[in-house]
């Protein structure tokens, strides 16, 4: 994965984000703490075994199943950048924005609450902003990938200054722009044979280069979630 090591401040600084504006939700709207999880009596979130329950296998459950997922982190990730941040690039503000809300949204099915889902999309933006400057460092690359080869057509040959006074010359003349017409028509009926093929190669070169757009916000994603991972581990030990 493409890690740097500015991805780690990063990371604590927009967690510490995340959660000031999940406490400022939930002291403006109290009941944006529901979350169907809790609904059940317990707390935190079901992916990474949290619950109300008391006893050695729960206790154990709620050790061995963080790092479980901490070992799959960075494939879940980058599913979720290439479905919530990829292409982003190509998109308006608004479009970003609402794409950046369903992220956190989605994790409503983890069981945690509404105001911690809408404080995601904190996260959301960060990653996205993440994804965003790895496009625009990798713009010249990107611009030469989406280029496709272009039909260069020969110059036909200009009138000798002796057209008039010699017919050989006109007629020379004449053959070499019917030499230049038919290899102009070659020319250009082989490059509408290979069109198809050259605008596939070209997605497939954009492709390459977002990929590598993805890989990087993917890495941040997997070190905000690994540095949330040890955080809840060491609060759940040390309690």
């Amino acid at each position: 994965m493409a890690m740097r090591w500015w991805m780690i401040p990063a990371a604590i600084g927009q967690l510490s984000v995340v959660v000031a504006v999940y406490f400022s939700l939930l002291n403006a709207f109290p009941w944006l703490r529901w979350g169907w999880w809790h609904l059940l009596g317990n707390g935190g979130n079901v992916n990474l075994g949290q619950t109300g329950q008391t006893g050695l296998i729960w206790r154990l459950v709620a050790i061995a199943l963080p790092i479980l997922v901490a070992v799959i982190v960075p494939w879940l990730a980058h599913a979720e950048e290439v479905m919530f941040r990829a292409r982003a690039e190509r998109q308006g503000v608004r479009r970003r924005l609402r794409r950046q809300v369903a992220f956190g949204l989605v994790h409503f099915w983890s069981g945690i609450p509404i105001a911690a889902c809408l404080a995601l999309t904190v996260s959301g933006l960060y990653f996205l902003t993440v994804y965003l400057r790895a496009i625009r460092r990798l713009g010249p690359e990107l611009q030469a990938a989406e280029e496709i080869p272009r039909y260069e057509r020969l110059p036909y040959p200009a009138l000798p200054a002796n057209v008039g006074d010699d017919p050989d010359a006109w007629a020379a003349h004449r053959t070499e722009r019917g030499r230049v017409r038919a290899e102009n028509e070659r020319r250009r009926n082989e490059w509408s044979d290979n069109l198809q093929g050259h605008i596939s190669a070209s997605r497939d070169r954009v492709d390459e280069v977002m990929c590598r757009a993805v890989a990087t916000s993917a890495a941040a994603h997997a070190v905000n979630n690994w540095l949330l991972i040890s955080l809840l581990l060491v609060v759940f030990l040390v309690r």
